[in-house]
């Protein structure tokens, strides 16, 4: 599958994978801000933003798109930074590619490996289905923002070529992703010999959420250590220049660490 690709920069490769409902605008300020020091990729996963609609939205196949991203444009293995639903793209990128890899930044990619996090993402799911079997999709913005901890639905400041882009994006992930994605349930033994470096990353003013407190439970089981970013779950694209000094200064350590 063709995808969108933008890309910026020189230096190490990043991958920068997107979540659910935004696409691959949602990064272009924050690789503004970092092509002085790295070679950003960006793209639109399957049926968000430019990219065509699929039938399948697995994470698994989604792990065959970004391998495919990283074989066509990156140089060396890349860092993976994967915001929300990207993480866990990330996360199946590595168990299916670990050579194409050097280390992950997962923010906020809702980790469910708790039974805590199992209750809660079931609950939010059976929650989202319903107003998908109403045909009342556009009502389920509360619901995402709630979930993600963010007291906005839609930036204020939108365009309305913005907002259609945004409501095509929520089509996407409702009718196409939402189910999916629940389904993407690795044995937490699979990442027992992680041999890369490996963070996630969880919002100052949103870690109360429910994407904030999976992914927090999910690290602990797992062991991976936990960093945290400013703002909410949506940090890196309201506030770039912010994320990026952050991103940089947690791959450096990465680099100069060992392991998880």
């Amino acid at each position: 599958m063709q995808l969108p690709v933008i890309e910026k920069g020189a230096g190490e490769d990043v991958l920068l994978i997107h979540g659910i409902i935004s696409d691959k605008s949602f990064f272009e300020e924050l690789m503004e801000q970092m092509e002085q020091d790295y070679h950003l990729i960006a793209y639109d996963r399957r049926g968000y933003g430019d990219a065509e609609k699929a039938e399948d939205y697995s994470i698994w196949a989604q792990a065959e798109d970004a391998a495919g991203i990283l074989k066509a444009h990156a140089k060396d293995r890349a860092w993976i930074v994967g915001n929300s639903a990207g993480g866990m793209v990330a996360m199946a990128l590595y168990l299916r590619y670990p050579e194409l890899v050097r280390g992950m930044l997962l923010i906020e990619p809702s980790l469910v490996f708790d039974p805590r996090s199992e209750e809660m993402i079931r609950e939010w799911n059976s929650e989202l289905n319903g107003y998908v079997n109403e045909k009342r999709i556009k009502k389920a913005l509360p619901a995402v923002a709630r979930v993600i901890g963010d007291k906005t639905e839609v930036p204020a400041d939108k365009s309305l070529a913005q907002l259609k882009r945004a409501y095509k994006n929520l089509e996407t992930f409702m009718l196409g992703e939402l189910n999916d994605i629940q389904r993407f349930r690795p044995a937490k033994e699979e990442f027992a010999s992680a041999a890369i470096p490996i963070r996630v990353l969880i919002s100052e003013d949103g870690k109360d959420s429910i994407f904030a407190k999976t992914s927090l439970l999910g690290a602990q089981v797992l062991g991976w250590p936990v960093e945290y970013l400013c703002g909410y779950h949506n940090t890196l694209s309201r506030n770039p220049q912010d994320g990026a000094k952050r991103l940089k200064a947690i791959i450096e350590e990465m680099e100069n660490g060992s392991g998880t």
